[in-house]
């Protein structure tokens, strides 16, 4: 009787707290693999990615300029800078590629 109800009891528990998203009944609802007309292609993911970089760089010196420039701050800012601008570089060639047809692979950039 008592094993009985421990099982009932831990039963509930798990129905309280179980992960909806990981619920096999739910797989019915769930989109099919073949709708994704609204992802964008690499190469939109990749652009928008680019112009959200050379956002945070304009930022970044706009608040650079507003530094001391011998700070730990300034320095900070100045090594994101370096370091977005060769980033953007290499998303820049990424691009390139796309446009060209050269699909290369440019591990670094992540």
């Amino acid at each position: 009787m008592m094993s009985l109800l421990f099982k009932k009891d831990l039963g509930s528990m798990y129905e309280s707290v179980k992960s909806n998203l990981d619920d096999g009944e739910l797989s019915s609802i769930t989109r099919a693999d073949d709708f994704q007309a609204d992802v964008p292609s690499e190469y939109e993911l990749l652009t928008q990615i680019s112009a959200q970089q050379e956002v945070m760089l304009e930022e970044y010196k706009k608040l650079l300029a507003r530094l001391d420039k011998d700070s730990e701050a300034a320095r900070a800012c100045d090594e994101h800078i370096e370091k977005l601008a060769s980033l953007e570089h290499l998303l820049a060639r990424e691009l390139d590629s796309y446009q060209t047809g050269e699909l290369e692979n440019y591990s670094s950039v992540a």
